[in-house]
């Protein structure tokens, strides 16, 4: 069947050339080889397989069929090719006449099918082995080629050979064959000598840069940049430039550095946020070595451009051109590249944005008040987040900025403080850095800033960084200080910027509290590099200012309108007297006659002045009896002892502004001077309205034109000085007093005996008010009296400032109280202060009575129906007391509700605080005494509670402060009272723990029993103790 198949396999030796493999001796196992799935190739999806539609189902029914037909070949010639069918006495009948039918009607079919199975089959075996055939004639062609080239050299050599041969027999007997022998033999020992070395010096680069790829993964970057400034070197120098193959490695090299140097600066950001001397000195070092070595190679590839660039050989003019355009690059600087303090500037700066952008979006995402979705905080930037800020948060949003600046300011004062002595053994102590101050003697260790002779300032050479590049270090460092408070600056004013605080909207309290914290803000520059931040205080007061523009246009509307609804009453002197009337305007005239010359700005608008009075003599003669009848008052006899004062709804506006005022200039130091310009301007703008609007000027003419004002101006002088000293604290100037009030005096009276140009001179008093310009028309006597009344106003005005200054001192008398609040975080002793400031009364005046009282009860009682508890009827009188105080500052506007609760809760903290430390000195208390003092707590927290709502906080005393302690009273086992206190050793001393183990535990214990817990106790307590020592010496040099 396989004719031409046997015969090829007689002639062919190699079965490989075939496409076969070698067959071993291993038994043949039976196939199936049936012919039966065989078909002819060409019956295989003709259509599928010759057609030219290409739609995507045409050619994927084509792909099919490809593959079916592969997969058909693969299975004839696995089973035509097996090595069992490649012997001679293989005999293929029995395969073939398997499945021959024994019916003779189907003879003829099953010779047509057979046939064509066979020859299908023969077709692909022909083909295999004809692709097999051609691939290996190719070879056969290619190699019969190479075998003439070959013979047609070797021919030519022989006729070359043969030639030659016989001139140089002779030489070559005597003379070239030894001296060919002795210089081979010479040449090969050099060149394998040479091949050893340079094939040592591969490997040993190849392991050099192995260590480097295993010394990054790791991380350590400074001994990584160690290894490779000691690779390149060796890679780059003259001896091993010449071997190209080492280009690749020094590509590697070239581009490492950028990564190792980007690693680098990392570290040092990372030394920014948290600083440790050991990491920093070898950072510092590394850095120095990798900007040493990057220079020599910068410098070293510069010689060779240049020398690439020298001619060596005449050119042309085209080549002559392109070398003079080389030596232009060439000669051309290279890039001024940062130094080492310019990159620790950079990173610095960087770590304050990322940190103070990161900080400020963490609060606004913790935030109820935010209402900005969560992905869109996220993408926004840092000024983006500031104009987000709500006037509420302000303070706090502050803080969350401020915090990481301060932190990475912190960190870049102790690099500049470990640079003073680098490298020493004093440098690694992070508390010798501490207590040292960096500009203690910077100008007579490293010279002034212009100063350009440094030999007297030299530094010598440590941990291979040279003393120049360590004196230069620290100079510039210190210009860098300075740039970067000027960006922690920048970042500051932003925020100011974007969040509004100029806004009308902003409270008062908020105000204050930020321009506390940027005032504290300015005292870390003052100690960073000496700065004075003028620029974030002028940002600062400009806001400042305008909040307080737009408040005091608000506060001349409010007192607009009380104007308006103030008038003349008469009303007798005496009652005026005792009931401390606050009217400055008085008189003990007598009343007019006619009705229609009182005066009542309720029907007419306070900016239109209205004088209408009917002038016929002297009707303000004293002692003169007339009827007053007005609408409120028909029958009011006047008489010397009635007087005219007005009602007093504007003069208590007034002194609330005042008040609100003094306030603002105790407040806000920066913008003073400004609200002491708007006070000025709303002591005229009464004074004014007061004196044209509700007094004719024969009136005031009786009532002033007599004073002079010598009498008051002796009283000025001194509370202006007190003001002064404590709103714009100078140096003192010794001047006498007596000479400024007489020379005060002789300026301003008296004004009838001056000259109209000296009049103008004086500086009096401007009307803000549009009034009726025929009243100051020449009209002196109306200047003086406002002048005159201007004196007496700022005599009660400067009072009122001496009043409030002497009440600056804390409100609370107790010590207790003042120790508790000392030890409360800034936010709320910020919002007690103020407390302080905006309240005159006392509170908790009985609190240091509680623990005499306490103690006087009896709590060993086994039933307490008949106890008295007195102790708790006089906490509840305090804290009623306390609550209508503040309630009443509260509904007057003094208070803000955020201030009442959280100085309630103080208060409340307070006593809580006293409630223990009096329970823990009660030396006999039985079980149920214990349950008593809980209700008791019980019963004060839930009357505190009624009166106001207490808002939780973590930074004061809460009900479970003293619960917890009625509960560890109350537990048997020592264990249970051991892990107490380890639970709550942070938040009780040991004097408390002391006072359970001697009085609720001694009952139950036997004496080795409460022995060992004693000292257990006083164990836990003493670790605690080192720390507390080691931090006394920090919090002694914070307070001095």
């Amino acid at each position: 069947m396989f004719e031409r198949l046997r015969k090829a396999s007689q002639r062919v030796t190699k079965r490989e050339n075939l496409g076969l493999g070698t067959f071993g001796l291993a038994p043949t196992q039976e196939k199936d080889t049936s012919l039966c799935g065989v078909i002819r190739r060409e019956a295989l999806l003709p259509d599928e397989l010759n057609t030219t539609d290409f739609s995507k189902e045409q050619r994927k029914k084509r792909a099919d069929a490809v593959k079916a037909q592969q997969e058909m070949d693969e299975q004839v010639l696995s089973v035509q090719l097996d090595a069992s069918r490649m012997v001679d006495t293989f005999d293929p009948v029995p395969e073939v006449i398997r499945d021959y039918p024994n019916d003779p009607d189907m003879d003829e079919f099953w010779m047509i099918k057979t046939e064509g199975l066979l020859k299908s089959q023969l077709e692909i075996v022909d083909d295999h082995l004809n692709r097999a055939v051609s691939a290996n004639y190719k070879d056969f062609l290619t190699g019969i080629r190479l075998i003439q080239e070959i013979d047609l050299d070797l021919s030519r050599s022989d006729i070359y050979i043969q030639n030659t041969r016989r001139m140089l027999k002779d030489s070559m007997e005597t003379i070239t064959i030894p001296g060919l022998s002795i210089a081979n033999q010479r040449r090969k020992e050099l060149r394998l000598r040479q091949v050893q070395s340079i094939i040592e010096t591969f490997k040993d680069l190849t392991q050099v840069e192995s260590t480097l790829q295993k010394v990054i993964e790791k991380g350590d970057i400074i001994k990584g940049v160690e290894i490779a400034s000691q690779l390149e070197s060796m890679i780059m120098s003259e001896s091993l430039m010449q071997y190209t193959c080492l280009d690749p490695m020094r590509r590697r090299i070239e581009e490492l550095w950028p990564q190792l140097k980007e690693k680098l600066i990392q570290n040092i950001r990372d030394q920014l946020i948290n600083f440790d001397p050991v990491v920093y000195a070898n950072v510092f070092r590394t850095y120095s070595v990798l900007d040493a070595h990057l220079l020599s190679m910068e410098t070293q590839k510069m010689k060779k451009q240049q020398l690439e660039a020298t001619p060596r050989t005449p050119a042309k003019e085209e080549e002559k051109e392109e070398d003079e355009e080389v030596k232009k690059l060439v000669k051309k600087k290279p890039a001024k590249k940062d130094s080492y303090c310019d990159v620790l500037q950079k990173c610095a700066c960087g770590v304050i944005g990322d940190l103070a952008e990161s900080g400020l979006k963490e609060y606004l995402l913790a935030s109820k008040e935010t209402i900005l979705p969560r992905d869109l905080l996220l993408q926004m930037g840092y000024t983006q987040l500031c104009a987000t800020v709500k006037a509420v948060e302000l303070p706090k949003a502050l803080r969350s900025v401020m915090l990481p600046i301060a932190a990475v300011l912190h960190n870049f004062y102790l690099v500049c403080q470990w640079h003073r002595k680098p490298f020493e053994e004093e440098s690694y102590d992070l508390d010798a850095l501490h207590r040292l101050n960096v500009m203690e003697h910077e100008e007579e260790e490293i010279g002034a800033e212009g100063e350009k002779d440094l030999a007297a300032y030299a530094m010598p050479d440590r941990e291979g960084v040279s003393g120049a590049t360590l004196l230069q270090v620290r100079r510039q460092l210190r210009v860098c200080r300075r740039a970067l408070w000027q960006f922690s600056q920048r970042m500051i004013n932003d925020f100011i910027d974007c969040c509004k605080l100029d806004s009308g909207t902003v409270h008062l309290v908020k105000e204050i509290v930020v321009n506390d914290l940027c005032l504290y803000f300015t005292q870390i520059g003052k100690v960073f590099c000496g700065s004075e931040s003028a620029e974030l205080k002028t940002k600062l007061a400009q806001k400042q200012c305008r909040y307080v523009e737009q408040l005091h246009v608000s506060t001349l509307e409010v007192f607009k309108n009380s104007l308006e609804t103030e008038m003349w009453q008469p009303f007798p002197m005496k009652l005026a007297e005792m009931n401390g009337f606050p009217g400055l305007l008085q008189s003990t005239l007598a009343i007019p006659e006619e009705d229609d010359m009182f005066l009542r700005s309720s029907s007419s608008n306070v900016e239109t002045v209205f004088v209408n009075w009917k002038k016929e003599g002297n009707c303000f003669e004293e002692g003169k009896k007339l009827q007053l009848r007005t609408a409120k008052h028909p029958d009011v006899l006047n008489s010397i002892d009635n007087a005219l004062i007005l009602t007093g709804v504007g003069i208590n506006a007034f002194s609330k502004s005042v008040s609100k005022y003094i306030d603002l200039m105790l407040h806000m130091p920066l913008a003073a001077d400004f609200v002491l310009a708007k006070l000025l301007n709303l002591v005229d703008y009464y004074v004014y309205a007061v004196t044209t609007l509700f007094a004719p000027s024969s009136l005031l003419n009786t009532l002033f034109v007599q004073t002079n004002g010598a009498e008051v101006y002796p009283h000025i002088v001194p509370f202006i000085r007190r003001c002064q000293s404590v709103f714009f604290p100078v140096e003192p100037v010794e001047v006498d007093e007596t000479a400024s009030a007489r020379d005060l005096a002789e300026r301003l009276t008296p004004l009838s005996a001056l000259s109209p140009e000296a009049e103008e001179n004086l500086g009096l008093p401007q009307p803000v008010l549009s009034v009726d310009e025929s009243l100051l028309e020449e009209n002196v006597e109306v200047r003086r009296i406002i002048a005159a009344e201007s004196t007496r106003l700022f005599t009660a005005l400067f009072a009122a400032i001496n009043d409030r200054v002497c009440s600056l001192a804390p409100l609370a008398k107790s010590a207790a109280i003042q120790a508790y609040v000392r030890e409360l975080p800034d936010m709320t002793h910020d919002l007690c202060r103020m407390f302080y400031r905006c309240s005159t009364y006392s509170v908790l005046k009985n609190l240091e009575a509680y623990k005499p009282m306490i103690l006087k009860q009896k709590w060993d009682v086994r039933s307490a129906k008949k106890r008295e508890a007195e102790y708790m009827e006089v906490i509840e009188q305090d804290m009623k007391g306390a609550w209508d105080m503040m309630n009443t500052a509260s509904e007057e506007g003094r208070f803000t509700p955020l201030c009442v609760s959280r100085f309630w809760r103080v208060l409340m903290g307070c006593v809580l605080e006293e409630l223990l430390s009096s329970f823990t000195e009660v030396k006999k208390c039985s079980q149920e005494g214990r349950e008593q003092m809980g209700m008791d707590t019980n019963a004060i927290y839930n009357y505190a509670t009624s009166l106001c709502d207490i808002q939780p906080a973590d930074d004061a005393k809460d009900l479970k402060y003293v619960m917890d302690y009625l509960t560890c009273c109350k537990l048997e086992q020592p264990a249970d009272v051991l892990a107490w206190a380890e639970k709550h050793k942070d938040d009780y001393s040991l004097e408390v723990v002391n006072s359970i183990l001697n009085y609720a535990m001694a009952k139950k214990l036997n004496k080795q029993d409460l022995k060992d817990l004693k000292e257990s106790i006083d164990r836990l307590y003493a670790e605690e103790e080192p720390e507390e020592e080691a931090e006394q010496p920090e919090e002694a040099e914070q307070e001095a």
